[in-house]
């Protein structure tokens, strides 16, 4: 059997500012994106084939978006029911060819994400996916590019469970935890500086306490420190967020 192998030398890169994805706003609980695609400066086939691909752990869907000459541009991205919530889904546009070789890649943006520049499409720094795969009530998930907050659909409305003052007051100073230990003694990551997760945490704590621990904090032997300055971390995040207040007035509510 004779396997065909393809050459991806010359795929173009495509620049993110010709790819715009959104959240749309469905009444009827849909899970939808307006997306748009400019292909129009990279001198490709017109008959070239148009996918734009969505994905979030074991979630995928794609779609066609017809061809290059013929780009069916903008488009509602319709995600129902492979995805459950906006949260977290990541994009993939692939431009490949019509002819032989067939579906060679011509052209390809990956590990897109929502649009910036407003607070209501501004990617969440903690996204948040009802799951059947866990066997407590949440868990994070550390396995794709970024944490993934699980909460068990045996709750019910998951996403209402995940924001109610209960669960924030309950169980986020131990995510907080979980995230900071994560980065700074598992990963060994103390640069604020980046684009990655890592460097996003690192700027949420540092807004808290107003500063981060440096590697000459770590010691192989012993991590004291950093671990003191974790809690010291979680303690003002309770604080600031009223924490027992907030289960305290909630509680009262539960009991009136």
């Amino acid at each position: 059997m004779t396997i065909r192998k393809y050459c991806y030398t010359d795929r173009k890169r495509l620049k993110r500012k010709h790819i715009k994805i959104s959240p749309r706003e469905e009444s009827n609980e849909r899970i939808c994106f307006d997306v748009e695609v400019n292909l129009s400066e990279y001198g490709l086939p017109r008959d070239a084939l148009v996918f734009v691909e969505a994905y979030r752990q074991d979630s995928f869907r794609r779609e066609s978006f017809g061809r290059v000459g013929e780009l069916v541009s903008p488009k509602i991205f319709n995600l129902t029911p492979e995805f459950d919530s906006h949260e977290g889904v990541l994009f993939r546009v692939r431009v490949t060819s019509s002819i032989d070789p067939k579906g060679q890649s011509l052209a390809e943006a990956d590990r897109i994400s929502l649009d910036e520049g407003s607070a209501k499409n501004r990617e969440a720094l903690l996204p948040v996916k009802g799951t059947d795969d866990i066997p407590g009530i949440w868990n994070v998930d550390f396995a794709e590019e970024k944490p993934i907050l699980e909460i068990s659909r045996n709750v019910g409305d998951w996403k209402g469970f995940a924001k109610s003052p209960e669960f924030i007051s309950l169980a986020f100073p131990a995510i907080l935890k979980e995230i900071l230990t994560r980065i700074l003694v598992i990963e060994r990551h103390f640069d604020a500086d980046g684009d990655d997760w890592c460097s996003k945490w690192l700027v949420f704590a540092k807004n808290l306490v107003g500063d981060i621990p440096t590697a000459d904090d770590f010691m192989e032997e012993d991590h004291g420190k950093i671990i003191e300055w974790i809690d010291h971390a979680v303690d003002v995040f309770c604080q600031k967020q009223k924490i027992k207040e907030r289960f305290g007035k909630s509680h009262l509510n539960a009991s009136a």
